[in-house]
């Protein structure tokens, strides 16, 4: 595991595209998420000498690296302990242990995304005009039970129920909205 973090590095372009951040950007992370790590975990988590233990991730580098190489690819679980060499259940723990500690670290970084619209709004009000990208997708749900939500969430375009998901990204500050 500790050669693919490596190997990734190794190649900026690589790293960006497995994980979404640069190298610089990564390491600015890595400071946040080691403090918060080592605080829901405690210093010597790593420890794996017992037998009998399933495998870990060696390092706290490693555990950041697989959990934005998770996030950036969603990839089954099963490819991931392909990718990784460890199992399917140990890559469930983990993900699940680790999905916090990096929303926490994010959000200490001020790099979280706004989830509703009131914060949005707000915060396009407090900054000065700005280049932004914005992207939608629309997916297909199940069709809800009652009448109200079908008709909230049909599409007559595609003749489904759908959910959109729309993404405001700053072209600058790369930071989504």
């Amino acid at each position: 595991m500790k050669l693919l973090c490596l190997e990734a590095k190794k190649n900026p372009k690589t790293f960006l595209a497995v994980t979404s951040l640069n190298i610089n950007e990564f390491d600015k992370l890595y400071v946040v998420f080691k403090d918060e790590y080592e605080k829901v975990f405690g210093r010597n988590s790593l420890d794996n000498s017992k037998p009998g233990r399933p495998k870990k991730l060696s390092t706290i580098e490693e555990n950041l690296f697989f959990i934005l190489f998770y996030c950036k690819n969603y990839v089954f679980q099963e490819v991931m302990a392909l990718i990784f060499s460890i199992s399917q259940s140990r890559v469930n723990k983990i993900i699940h242990e680790l999905l916090p500690v990096l929303k926490y670290s994010l959000d200490k970084l001020g790099c979280n995304p706004e989830r509703t619209g009131a914060e949005l709004k707000t915060y396009l009000q407090d900054e000065e005009q700005k280049d932004l990208l914005l992207d939608a997708t629309e997916r297909t749900i199940q069709r809800p039970d009652d009448d109200e939500s079908q008709k909230f969430y049909y599409n007559g375009k595609s003749k489904a129920h759908t959910v959109k998901n729309i993404i405001i990204g700053g072209l600058n500050d790369r930071r989504v909205k």
